[in-house]
């Protein structure tokens, strides 16, 4: 598993991935690649060390295309682990991303350093995996319409386990929506 931390005020990407063996060869590497409609538009690599089992690789990207509201760019990436010769000893699944960055400065939100002002719509559904992909699409086309940019939800258990919401999340990143995950049940 790997998380993907974009900085837009540094306009820089990193990678945060977890070793899960601890008989990684001494002089591998982590090499991430970045696609975007399938495409590769930057590959960049860091030394992993002897004994790391968390790792945080980081590259410049000025010429990165935010994801905004309404207009959502999507990249990929895929990570890597090298071996000293420089063969493939694992590789992930591809992770989506959108280059964006979202802040709270008092009580003011701003996207990609510009103030914003949501428009919150409430998604509530007792069982979101009863929801098809269609059924999703229809709702975020009617939100949409209706001026909302900004979507929050009280279905997830636990934080950090979105399970079930996959497909609205999916849908809120191509629809260029904001979301927000409020746990209702954190203890149990």
């Amino acid at each position: 598993p790997f998380l993907v931390e974009t900085s837009v005020k540094s306009r820089e990407i990193t990678v945060h991935a977890r070793v899960e063996n601890a008989a990684v060869p001494d002089g591998s590497r982590f090499e991430c690649e970045i696609t975007r409609d399938g495409k590769p538009v930057k590959k960049f690599s860091a030394p992993l060390g002897k004994g790391i089992s968390n790792a945080a690789v980081s590259a410049p990207w000025k010429d990165a295309e935010l994801w905004d509201i309404g207009k959502p760019v999507l990249y990929s990436t895929t990570v890597t682990l090298l071996g000293p010769a420089g063969k493939a000893l694992d590789r992930s699944l591809p992770e989506r991303f959108g280059f964006r960055e979202f802040e709270v400065r008092g009580r003011f939100f701003y996207l990609n350093g510009v103030k914003i002002n949501l428009k919150p719509c409430a998604y509530y559904v007792q069982r979101p995996t009863w929801l098809s992909k269609e059924v999703i699409g229809r709702w975020f086309s009617r939100i949409v319409r209706d001026g909302h940019n900004f979507v929050y939800t009280e279905t997830v258990d636990k934080p950090g386990c979105p399970e079930g919401l996959e497909d609205v999340l999916d849908e809120a990143d191509e629809r260029g929506v904001l979301m927000a995950i409020t746990p209702t049940m954190i203890n149990e």
